[in-house]
């Protein structure tokens, strides 16, 4: 009984510890985003909270954000309240 307690404490441990793992932003996620046309809310569920952009090439009908995560920058245009557009990009490190 004592083992498979220490197991579960093992275990329960290493899940918040790979919470954080992986990378939050993905192409995947991206191509969802803009594909299903998903709410702010909703990419914000996905890829954590968005900057605002600064572009002052930005259309002035959107609103856009920025998602960085490690070497991976997104953009994600917002208009009527749903992703309308976007650009992912790898940046070297």
């Amino acid at each position: 009984m004592p083992c498979r307690r220490l197991l579960l404490a093992v275990l329960s441990i290493a899940l918040l510890f790979c919470t954080g793992c992986g990378k939050k932003i993905t192409k995947e996620k991206f191509d969802k985003i803009v594909q299903e046309k998903l709410t702010e809310e909703e990419a914000t569920k996905l890829l954590g909270t968005g900057k605002p952009s600064n572009r002052p090439e930005a259309p002035p009908d959107m609103k856009e954000l920025v998602w960085e995560d490690g070497d991976t920058n997104v953009l994600i245009q917002f208009k009527d309240g749903k992703a309308n557009g976007g650009s992912i990009k790898q940046t070297s490190k």
